[in-house]
């Protein structure tokens, strides 16, 4: 039995470097392609099921290339930037934005320990937060060691800083300073 179709097939835009998944093609932007650091674009003219699929999954495309994106500039130090979200829904790219709001904050402590301001303390945002703990506690010994310093200075070298561990040579030689 032979079947017969009268609709008539939508063209569908073709990428330079030309792959195929289940007949469909796919159009590549500035003819590059998704292995090769491009966004390829699936284009298809009809008003159908398939035009609805392949709507839906360039919006996906293009939520991920905005998260990619995103996740790029984190990689290099960047924590200037947002993920658009296409919906609120976008629970990878709500996650990522908070991501970056907690980098950016660790970014600001530091230039501010940086420059020898040692008033400010991270927002630790979970118990696990093992970095938030961690910068909390290097501004804390910074403080200490600071006071410690302006009680040298005035002449009082009563002061100690606690060892934090067999590495702290920091705290071993502000205690020996003090000493002497």
């Amino acid at each position: 039995v032979g079947m017969s179709c009268s609709a008539a097939i939508r063209p569908i835009r073709i990428c330079p470097c030309a792959w195929s998944a289940g007949g469909l093609w796919h159009r590549g932007s500035a003819g590059h392609c998704w292995g090769r650091g491009g966004w390829c674009r699936v284009e298809y003219g009809g008003r159908d099921e398939i035009g609805a699929i392949i709507a839906s999954t360039n919006q996906v495309r293009e939520g991920l290339r905005s998260t990619i994106q995103q996740a790029e500039q984190v990689a290099a130090g960047d924590f200037s930037g947002q993920v658009e979200l296409p919906s609120p829904q976008d629970q990878l790219g709500h996650s990522l934005n908070s991501m970056v709001r907690s980098l950016a904050e660790v970014a600001s402590v530091a230039d501010r320990v940086a420059a020898g301001d040692f008033s400010k303390n991270m927002g630790v945002v979970a118990r696990q937060d093992q970095l938030g703990h961690a910068i909390n506690r290097m501004v804390e010994t910074l403080q200490a060691a600071s006071k410690m310093a302006e009680q040298m200075a005035q002449g009082d070298v009563s002061g100690r800083l606690p060892v934090q561990g067999g590495m702290d040579r920091f705290s071993k030689a502000m205690n020996q300073m003090a000493s002497n």
